[in-house]
This record gives C-alpha cells, sequence and structure tokens, in this order.
C-alpha cells in the first residue's frame, strides 16, 4: 500500500507544517496512507515515497544529521513554496536535481525552473474543510490587516499607509524572517488564531516582500477560506482568481485610497469576498492538486526512479553517495568531469546573480532588524573603533558638565537655587481635572516640533489626560512658542515647567514622572507624534493585561520630512532580544507605580542616550514585562545629532553597564528565537 511519509526539520517555519497537515488531511480523505518524520528520513520502503516541504530548509536545519543517499532522494517529491530571484529558491533548484519529482504553488516558480532545467509541476493550492472557517458571521472589528515577515519593502510601505489609516484599526503583525519562525507567537499566528483573525477582519492586504510581483497563494487562500477581502499590489499568476470579482488590486502609492473606499463599500467588499469563497470552493478544490501528488508518487513507488526528464539526468546516475550536502558527489569519469566543468561555465552568470542575492538578503536583514537603537550590534564588531570613539563620547560629555557649571554661575545671583525646577504656567483646565493619563513632554529646543506633539494628544481618541512639559532650558525660544499655545488653550489640562539650566533628558524625565498624577505615565518627546487611536490602544493594551508594566506599539520612523521610512517597535515583548538591541522606543505608556518602584531613569553617564533601553532590561531583569499593540501608534522623527549618537561611539562601554545592572537577563543562555 502506497504510503505518503513526510519530512521536515524541527525548527522549520511553522507555516510549512500547517500545509503539511492540509495535504495528510486530504491523502487521508483519499485512503492513502501518510506518515511524519522530524529531522530525518525513514527507512527505504519499495511503498513508501518521501515528501520534503520545502527543501532548502530541511536541508540546511537537519539535512547533515542523517543524509539520505542519492537513492533515497530519487524516492523522494519536494513541495516549494518560495518566490523566484530568491537565494531560497535558487538552492532549491540546486537541490531539485536530486529528487523524484518537484511540484511548487505558484506558476511563476513553476516557469522559473523550466528555464533552470527542471520540469517541476504546479500544486495549485485551493479549498480544503481543513481550512475552513466556519462562524465568520461576528463582527469585523479590524478594518485592515497586514500578516507577513518582515523586509525593508514592506516596511517602507506599511509605515506610509500609517497616517492615512490613522482612524481606522490597522493591525500589523511582522514576523522576523532572520530565522525559521518554528512556533506561534504574538506576531506569528498559526492554526484556529489566524483563522479567527481572519474572520474579525475586513480586508487583508498583500505587499510584496520584494520587487517580484508575486501572489501569496498562501495569504490569498487562507483570506478566501475566512470570507476576507484580499487587497493586493498589482500581482501576476493569480489565476484562476480573477480581479475585481475575486480580490482587488491597487499599487502601492494608492493603496491607502483604495482600502478607505472599500471600506466605505460593505456591500462591495461582502460580494467579492463571497464570489472568492464559493469559486474556491467549488472550483479549486485542493483535493485536485493532492491527488495529483498521490499519483506521482505512485509512478515512484512503481519505477523507484525519478518521474521527470531533466537535462542533467544523466550525470545524475554517475553520482556516488552524498555526505551531508546532496551536492557533494564523487566523479567517476573524464566525461563527467568535461560536463561538469561545461555546465559550471553556463551557470556563472546565474551563480553571480545568486549571489548578488543573497548578499542583498543580508542587507535586507541588518536593515530591517536592527532599528535605531539596535546598530550597537554592528558597532560592537569594529573593535579597532573602541577606544577612539569611547574618548570622543568622554570629551562630549565633559563638554556638556562645563557648559551646565557655566550657566550655574551666570544663575547665582538669581532668587533661588538654579538646579530648582520652576513652574512657569497652569492652565484652568489642569486644576479641574483628575487624569488617568500623565502625558510627559521633554522640550529642548523644538519649540516648532513640539507644537505638532501637543496637537497630536489633543487630537485623539483618548481625552483622560494631563500634559505635562518640562523646558530643559531651551535656547531658541522654544519655551515662548509652548507659553504661547497655552494661553490659547486654556481649556487643555496643561501644567508647563522649566530647567534654568539643561539638566538632560532622563533627569527631565524624571521630574516629569514625579510631578505626574495619572495611574499611567507617557512618554512622549517633543519631535514626536501621537496618531488618533494610539493612546486610547495602549490604555486598552494595559487593561487588558494588568500584570504588565507598560505598552507600547509600533512607530512610523521618518528622517526629518520624509515621505518614506521605517517601523521600529514592530516585534512583541522578548527578553531575549533584549540582550542584542533595544527594538522597543521611549514612545510608551508605563503605570506609574513601576516607573516609581524602577526609580525611573537612569543618570548613569556610560548608559548616555540608553537609559530607555535600560528601563526595558530592568523590566525584564525583575520578571517584568509588556503588552504589545500591533498596531501604528505614533510617529518618531529621525534627527542628526541625537543623544544616542554619542552613546554609540562607546558602545562596549554601554553594554558592561547593561551587564553589571540586569545580570540574569544579559547572562542567560540563549532561548530558541536566538539559536
Amino acid at each position: 500500500m502506497l504510503e505518503l511519509a513526510f519530512v521536515l526539520a524541527r525548527n522549520q517555519n511553522y507555516f510549512f507544517r500547517e500545509v503539511v497537515e492540509a495535504i495528510r488531511h486530504e491523502l487521508i480523505a483519499l485512503g492513502v496512507a501518510t506518515s511524519f518524520h522530524e529531522d530525518w528520513f525513514p527507512e527505504p520502503h519499495d511503498d513508501r515515497v518521501n515528501v520534503v516541504v520545502p527543501p532548502h530548509e530541511y536541508f540546511r536545519l537537519a539535512g547533515n544529521l542523517r543524509p539520505p543517499g542519492h537513492l533515497q532522494l530519487a524516492r523522494t517529491i519536494y513541495i516549494s513554496m518560495e518566490q523566484p530571484q530568491t537565494s531560497f529558491f535558487e538552492e532549491n533548484v540546486r537541490l531539485a536535481r536530486y529528487a523524484g519529482a518537484v511540484f511548487d504553488i505558484s506558476q511563476r516558480a513553476v516557469r522559473s525552473y523550466e528555464r533552470r532545467g527542471v520540469l517541476a509541476k504546479h500544486f495549485p493550492l485551493g479549498y480544503s474543510d481543513y481550512w475552513d472557517v466556519e462562524d465568520t458571521n461576528g463582527d469585523r472589528d479590524v478594518d485592515v490587516l497586514f500578516m507577513g515577515s518582515s523586509s525593508r519593502r514592506r516596511e517602507r510601505l506599511l509605515a506610509h499607509l500609517s497616517r492615512p489609516l490613522q482612524n481606522l484599526r490597522f493591525s500589523v503583525l511582522l514576523s522576523d524572517n532572520s530565522q525559521p519562525n518554528a512556533y506561534p507567537a504574538a506576531n506569528f499566528l498559526t492554526g484556529s488564531d489566524k483563522r479567527r483573525l481572519l474572520s474579525r477582519t475586513k480586508v487583508l492586504i498583500n505587499i510584496h516582500q520584494g520587487r517580484e510581483p508575486y501572489f501569496e497563494w498562501v495569504r490569498a487562500v487562507d483570506a478566501i477560506h475566512a470570507r476576507c477581502l484580499l487587497l493586493s499590489e498589482p500581482s501576476t499568476d493569480h489565476e484562476p482568481l480573477l480581479t475585481s470579482t475575486h480580490f482587488l488590486t491597487a499599487k502601492a502609492h494608492l493603496m491607502s485610497e483604495a482600502l478607505k473606499r472599500i471600506l466605505t463599500e460593505t456591500n462591495r467588499r461582502n460580494d467579492i469576498a463571497e464570489a472568492a469563497y464559493r469559486f474556491l470552493k467549488e472550483a479549486m478544490p485542493f483535493r485536485r492538486a493532492v491527488e495529483q501528488l498521490a499519483e506521482t508518487a505512485a509512478v515512484i513507488a512503481r519505477t523507484g526512479a525519478p518521474v521527470h526528464r531533466r537535462f542533467w539526468q544523466s550525470d545524475f546516475f554517475t553520482s556516488a553517495s552524498m555526505t551531508g550536502d546532496p551536492g557533494g558527489r564523487t566523479i567517476t569519469n573524464t566525461e563527467t568531469i568535461r560536463g561538469r566543468l561545461a555546465v559550471r561555465a553556463a551557470k556563472r552568470p546565474r551563480v553571480a546573480a545568486s549571489l548578488q542575492d543573497r548578499a542583498a538578503a543580508l542587507s535586507r536583514t541588518i536593515a530591517g532588524g536592527l532599528d535605531h537603537y539596535g546598530r550597537e550590534a554592528v558597532y560592537r564588531l569594529r573593535s579597532d573603533l573602541r577606544l577612539p570613539s569611547a574618548n570622543l563620547k568622554a570629551v562630549s560629555l565633559e563638554l556638556m558638565d562645563v557648559k551646565r557649571a557655566y550657566r550655574r554661575i551666570e544663575l547665582t545671583s538669581e532668587v533661588g537655587p538654579p538646579d530648582e525646577i520652576r513652574e512657569i504656567t497652569t492652565t484652568n483646565a489642569y486644576k479641574a481635572v483628575n487624569p488617568r493619563v500623565s502625558v510627559v513632554i521633554p522640550l529642548y529646543n523644538q519649540g516648532s516640533y513640539c507644537l505638532e506633539a501637543l496637537a497630536s494628544v489633543c487630537a485623539g481618541d483618548y481625552h483622560d489626560w494631563e500634559l505635562i512639559l518640562i523646558d530643559d532650558a531651551s535656547t531658541d525660544g522654544s519655551l515662548e512658542e509652548v507659553l504661547q499655545w497655552a494661553r490659547t488653550h486654556n481649556d487643555v489640562p496643561v501644567r508647563i515647567f522649566r530647567h534654568p539650566i539643561n539638566r538632560g533628558l532622563p533627569t527631565t524625565r524624571n521630574a516629569g514622572i514625579a510631578l505626574a498624577r495619572g495611574e499611567f505615565v507617557f512618554l512622549l518627546d517633543s519631535d514626536n507624534m501621537l496618531l488618533k487611536r494610539g493612546l486610547q490602544r495602549l490604555v486598552e493594551a494595559l487593561d487588558s493585561q494588568p500584570d504588565a508594566a507598560f505598552a507600547y506599539g509600533i512607530l512610523a520612523c521618518y528622517p526629518r520630512a520624509a515621505r518614506w521610512g521605517w517601523m521600529i517597535s514592530k516585534f512583541p515583548w522578548d527578553p531575549a532580544r533584549l540582550r542584542w538591541s533595544n527594538y522597543i522606543d521611549a514612545m510608551a505608556l508605563f503605570r506609574r507605580a513601576v516607573l516609581v518602584a524602577m526609580d525611573g531613569y537612569t543618570t548613569d553617564r556610560r548608559l548616555h542616550g540608553w537609559e530607555d533601553y535600560d528601563l526595558n532590561c530592568r523590566v525584564a531583569e525583575v520578571g517584568g514585562f509588556s503588552a504589545f499593540v500591533p498596531e501604528f501608534i505614533g510617529t518618531y522623527r529621525v534627527q542628526d545629532g541625537s543623544m544616542i549618537s554619542v552613546t554609540n561611539l562607546a558602545v562596549s562601554e554601554a553594554f558592561e553597564a547593561l551587564n553589571e545592572r540586569c545580570p540574569t537577563l544579559m547572562f542567560a543562555p540563549p532561548t530558541r528565537h536566538w539559536v
């Protein structure tokens, strides 16, 4: 009796495991026996055919443990799901020459295989009751959803959508593709959790990972099963699904307008989603593709040889046993050597392109995985610059102290201690409220930007707050601009203070925390802004997780006045990630009791510019955690000459301080997130 043995690595991406379970579900319904094996191939058997999904991940993660021989690979089917023009796809092409058969879910990928000499078969995804969502008539409270792996292009386009869609419930679940997502996580939903979220979503958007106009079949099929409308960038090879009939398309720069329009057209949106579901169920049963898989497996089991003729088939049968890498072979004759040299010569342009793809992928990983705080991981590798940079940092901080001392001498003739904080003004509305949230804004020479920050708080959906603004001895007239704003906004609960001498950001933040009256404290730098739903969503997150120390959400990051930016604070709480970099910005909502218990922000000069990183680490050190809001809650403006640029001159010194203050966190053994 025919048996299909599915072989996966233990740490492979979990969604491949989900596809395998759906295939096995359909095979069992067809009466075909299946089995599941982790990290090893089962013993060969005349009626057994192996299935690897996908090959590149298996051989990278587990292929060297018990490498199969050529005869066993000839009885193995590969199912690929990688985009062409990526290093992963090229690796699948290289491995494909040893397989009994090759399938791919995309027609575009099938053609790419053929151009490289592999006669792959199409394995179209479709309707399966295994993926069906029974209850889709509930309240769809998520307006727009994106689910997918992080890439530089995706982050840039998602950040661009943050402002136009700030009035909507816009959820973003970015998975970290720097390593396989082998387990379900807050930003990587699987199974019923994923289907439940899709059933609550009105529109799922598809943004291409790179420039390749690849149609994301897995994402599309998931959305259609949940009767969720798919809005995608223009893609190729989406047939038999039709645009405007089964899903919608919009170019990246027009996607925000398309979303706003379709969200107002409820009947049209529901009609398209329902039409797509009916078409998938009636015209695209997944069982049809699985039947083809079983038929191919039956031929391989009967003949014991590959079913596809390949351009290198004669070379294949001159190969000897493998050692670790399926590419390692023993050459047996001169003709084979000459033939292989000719093949290699023909491959050189393609190999060079593959290397360029890998270099570009590495660059994207570094750019996407390291936020504006995380570049210390790179600086730490540059040991030849540590000593001069450390000296430069010390000089910079000494110069700050000299300026402050000189200013202190100038103020000795004034009434009162020059270091004492001074109240400037308080509005009538401030005295009348008993707020739940205190918004603390430190100000230093950012007058025009600060007015935007103040306006963003006032324009938000949440109103139970007070504003505490502390001017840290600005020298450019910023305080006067803010005072003028306060005089025209007497109905806003705001209290303004001033440091006669510049005290620095951590001291100013701590002063605001001490003056706060609310249960929660939100730290808003004067050059950043809240989005309309931001504060409301953070408060809801802390209310829903009463044990969380603080809550944060995604920020759209813009350099100066640039239109296109990127994303920070994009991943959920993970203490293991803090050992490498601070991926969480200070723009967060804290419980005031937590800040008081932690003594606020550190004034350790070794951590100048990393005070929020230190605070996050100390929360993790004592076993605390943060609630994560997978939505854009604000915008972050990047400027030259920031505090962090000084600290990054001596990263090793800063990490030494973190090691001293948080030894349990920083010296803990690595977890599965950073294997």
